[in-house]
């Protein structure tokens, strides 16, 4: 069942105003509205992602390094508890008043021990062995993700004086690239090691981001689902700088309004809530005007992806595609993970051809399209 839109009056008001002022990244913002007004589960990555405080890496590798510990002192102490079944078994089989049918049952006995002891003694090992390996991947991964905020951290604070340059701000990228790519293929080998593919989602925030216009305007719309099966809207982000430099902390103001509002309090400070039932509802208040333009791009968007996407679909690895590109498989996973706003053209352009696909670039004015080259 597709889900209802709730807005603060503040939020409406905005969207009113940039339908005024920004025509094109309102209509992008009431496309993504759309989409999730008729969706029938909330959208995935690239339309809606996590907006909430992530985790810090540091504290989710430590934690998956724990969880691995004691799955390694459980196999210990199954083999231990094998070992004395063993001995027991031994003795069984050693003593001397058993007729033929007993001993041969002692002997059965005994063989099935020594394979449980020598399964479960294997396991120990192997775990042993990842858990080694991990703790080395753990503290490579967590000391570049300090230098990368200590880097960051550095930055923000001569940007602020307006001393930092092109370099500084590429330096720094490449060190939080590097980072994410560490820690992520840490995350990989405890995932596989624990058997498990949540350990990276320890600790996450239930609000979300709905992006909307990222080549143009940049909007970022954060959002819950609360109540179930309403869309909620919280707080926006308006523009590239303000979705990098005040991300966290307005997701952890959209977090506090969210229990504001689930204890049953809709704070007055953003007005009086808007709801929307459907599309009908919705596009006359914000676009009379351009409901079917609105319309027609929420069509083409509910079908969006993401450079990960379209490889992933193609059964394409990292490593392979990297191969067919010329790039290293940490630039292509890097890629993948920035905004198309942050990535060079020319490399998403030749990360579409290797996967057999050709990129347009497409500059629309009002019902006239025309092909950049």
């Amino acid at each position: 069942m597709p889900f209802r839109l709730r807005m603060p009056g503040q939020l409406g008001d905005w969207l009113a105003d940039l339908a005024g002022s920004q025509p094109e990244a309102a209509a992008e913002t009431g496309a993504a509205l759309l989409v999730l007004l008729q969706a029938d589960q909330m959208p995935g990555p690239p339309l809606v992602a996590q907006a909430g405080r992530q985790p810090d890496p540091r504290e989710t590798l430590d934690f998956s390094y724990q969880q691995m510990l004691e799955g390694l002192q459980r196999l210990r102490e199954l083999a231990a508890d094998a070992s004395t079944i063993r001995e027991s078994a031994e003795l069984r089989a050693q003593r001397t008043d058993l007729d033929a049918p007993g001993r041969a049952e002692a002997e059965r006995e005994l063989d099935a021990a020594r394979r449980r002891e020598e399964e479960l003694s294997a396991r120990s090992s192997l775990a042993q062995r990842q858990v080694d390996g991990f703790r080395s991947q753990k503290e490579t991964a967590k000391a570049l993700a300090t230098a990368a905020d200590a880097r960051r951290r550095v930055l923000d604070a001569f940007a602020a004086l307006g001393q930092h340059s092109v370099d500084d701000e590429a330096s720094a990228e490449r060190a939080a690239a590097e980072s994410a790519t560490r820690v992520e293929q840490a995350l990989v080998a405890a995932e596989r090691a624990l058997g498990r593919e949540d350990v990276r989602g320890y600790g996450a925030s239930e609000v979300l981001e709905l992006r909307a216009d990222p080549l143009g305007a940049d909007v970022r719309l954060l959002f819950a689902e609360e109540p179930r099966g309403t869309v909620t809207l919280l707080t926006v982000l308006e523009g590239t700088d303000a979705a990098h430099r005040h991300r966290r902390d307005a997701a952890d103001l959209a977090a506090e309004l969210l229990d504001e509002i689930r204890a049953g309090n809709w704070p007055a400070p953003i007005g009086e809530a808007l709801e929307f039932a459907d599309a009908s509802e919705f596009l006359p208040r914000f676009f009379r005007v351009s409901a079917a333009d609105v319309t027609e791009r929420a069509a083409g968007l509910a079908g969006a992806t993401s450079l990960a996407g379209l490889r992933e679909q193609r059964g394409v690895s990292a490593a392979e595609l990297a191969r067919q590109i010329g790039l290293s498989e940490e630039q292509v996973q890097a890629a993948e993970q920035d905004s198309l706003a942050d990535t060079d053209r020319s490399q998403v352009a030749a990360h579409v051809r290797a996967l057999g696909g050709t990129l347009y670039l497409m500059a629309r004015f009002g019902d006239e399209q025309r092909r950049i080259i």
